[in-house]
């Protein structure tokens, strides 16, 4: 019997499905983690917004991606091509360079792309506000909006320029040191491959990379031009921010100057003349060493008398940012000064009443002797205020979070960490202003089962499933009871009742939720149900951070009880610049 090779048809076939497994290993994780964070998105209900953040960031990366390697390629073609050859003549290297060129186009446009600031520039262009500032007269949305885009497109345009014209120069000279009588192949045998090689193949004269050099020198023009703006965020120190007097006196000229210097420099390289070229650099030096001479020898000995209309403009530029130059939101009032106070007890009893006797830090001590409960550990404590017999009452609020570590051994098991052990239970609550007896925290909601003994406040779910330590992932609605609370005849059990999480119920997320997360326990265990639930970025603060990145949230959150009965993560956030 003979052996007979497979059919050029079969054997194509195990090709295209060798390849599609090696993908799948590469790719098969980020595809998984793809299709969580869909579901993760969807449950948050912004699966819209998420869309819209992937567009921002990934059509960006592709486009500056093509737009590099387009440059970085035509480049090294040419480049070849001024040395005798090209890329249809050298196939077996030109799909290695052509692989090589779209893996370093990749890291350059990963490193560069920045989608929002483009979806920033789209949204406020052109935008007016009643603040302009002092020195160009611009107003606060050209700095918020458009003056990073405009930085971004010139740091692109530097790139490509810089980056062409390297690939141009090393393809040029490697391929022409291949094809000289003294080859390539000949220096790397001799061991010497050094200037005098280069030299020996004379002067690199072309007006491609003529052209990339003046379009970096002209890019960085603008560049200089820019940085005009940027000199109003100069930190003075105790002084002031913004430009002072040397720099509006020397730093603006010489920006102005540095811009010229950049495109006569560019003028000059496309003309040939190179060493002129270089000389325009002399302004930088000028830029480096002339200010703070000035500073030093005349400036610091007059400092008050020539900083003064620049520290009245940071003072104005403050008043301004805080609304305070306008009377209808400030008022003055004179109060005459006693020697001796006349403060009426009796009409301040409820204030005094109030007055935080707790140090949270001591109240927080405490109750991890007085209030413990396995496995739960008090995160922090917050202050608050609750209307307690009709009085709006300052309180100390620390929620019970789960600790695994206090489950020794057991939380190594898979069923423990991700089905059974999935909450925290209830909170201590307390007033600030008393004291027991015993010198103890007077406390208003403790103990397990919950015991609220404040009137007019209740708690209805207790279960913390989101706080400042939960861990990840869990899974409710499983053929395991949850762990809520130790009791003396046993733990006492619950079942979630909520909306939180989303399904994972059915083979193909299991299987894809296993490859996501890196554990093969998701898809193997007979725990689930077709109503099992995922629960992720569990953490406030990670899951604020995924669904508005965009916002600076305060790190301290902290939970509240509504008049429902139900805990509620309060979190601050603000929209925040630099600029």
């Amino acid at each position: 019997m003979s052996y007979l090779p497979p059919a050029p048809r079969h054997r194509s076939r195990i090709i295209l499905l060798a390849v599609l497994l090696v993908l799948l290993l590469i790719f098969g994780r980020s595809i998984c983690s793809f299709i969580i964070d869909y579901l993760w998105w969807g449950e948050m209900g912004q699966v819209p917004t998420w869309t819209r953040m992937l567009a921002i960031r990934y059509v960006t990366g592709i486009v500056e991606w093509v737009l590099v390697f387009a440059v970085l390629w035509l480049a090294h073609a040419r480049g070849m091509k001024y040395a005798g050859t090209g890329v249809r003549e050298q196939p077996r290297y030109a799909l290695f360079a052509t692989i090589a060129i779209a893996v370093v186009s990749m890291v350059i446009a990963a490193a560069l792309t920045d989608g929002w600031t483009i979806a920033r520039y789209a949204a406020g262009r052109g935008m007016d506000t009643a603040w302009h500032d002092p020195v160009f007269g611009r107003p606060l949305g050209f700095y918020f909006f458009e003056l990073p885009f405009y930085r971004g497109m010139i740091g692109l345009i530097e790139t490509l320029a810089l980056a062409g014209a390297l690939a141009y120069y090393v393809a040029a000279r490697w391929w022409q040191m291949r094809l000289s009588t003294y080859g390539l192949r000949d220096m790397l045998a001799s061991g010497r491959l050094d200037w005098q090689d280069l030299r020996r193949l004379g002067k690199l004269e072309s007006g491609i990379l003529r052209l990339l050099v003046a379009g970096f020198l002209v890019a960085l023009a603008v560049n200089f031009w820019l940085d005009r703006y940027e000199l109003l965020y100069s930190d003075h120190g105790n002084l002031l921010v913004g430009i002072d007097y040397v720099q509006q006196h020397l730093g603006l000229p010489l920006q102005y100057a540095k811009a010229g210097a950049a495109l006569l420099a560019a003028i000059l390289v496309l003309a040939g003349r190179n060493r002129l070229a270089i000389a325009c650099a002399l302004v930088l030096v000028v830029d480096f060493a002339v200010p703070p001479l000035v500073s030093s020898l005349y400036v610091k000995p007059n400092e008050l008398a020539l900083e003064k209309p620049f520290i009245e403009r940071h003072i104005e530029s403050t008043r301004s940012a805080f609304a305070l130059g306008n009377s209808a939101r400030v008022s003055e009032v004179e109060f005459a000064a006693h020697k001796e106070g006349n403060i009426n007890f009796a009409r301040n009893a409820g204030m005094l009443d109030n007055v935080r006797l707790w140090d949270w830090r001591a109240f927080h001590d405490t109750l991890s002797q007085t209030q413990p409960l396995r496995p739960y550990a008090y995160a922090d404590t917050d202050v608050d205020r609750y209307q307690i017999n009709n009085q709006l009452r300052q309180t100390l609020l620390a929620p019970r979070e789960l600790d695994l570590s206090q489950l020794g051994e057991a939380r190594n098991s898979w069923i423990n960490a991700n089905l059974t052990f999935t909450h925290g239970y209830g909170l201590v609550l307390a007033e600030a202003s008393r004291i027991s007896p015993s010198g103890l925290p007077d406390l208003l909601i403790r103990d397990a089962p919950v015991q609220v003994l404040a009137p007019g406040l209740k708690l209805t779910r207790p279960e913390i499933y989101y706080g400042e330590a939960a861990h990840e992932p869990v899974f409710v609605e499983t053929q395991y009871p949850e762990f809520n609370f130790p009791s003396g005849s046993g733990d006492v059990p619950t079942r979630y009742n909520g909306a939180g999480g989303f399904p994972i119920g059915s083979a193909a997320l299991r299987l894809v939720a296993s490859v996501a997360q890196g554990d093969w326990n998701i898809t193997l265990t007979s725990a689930f149900t077709p109503e099992t639930r995922m629960m992720i970025h569990r953490r406030v603060l990670d899951r604020l951070s995924t669904l508005a990145g965009f916002i600076h949230w305060d790190n301290d959150p902290y939970l509240v009880i509504t008049n429902e009965g139900k805990l509620v993560w309060i979190v601050d956030g603000y929209l925040t610049s630099d600029a």
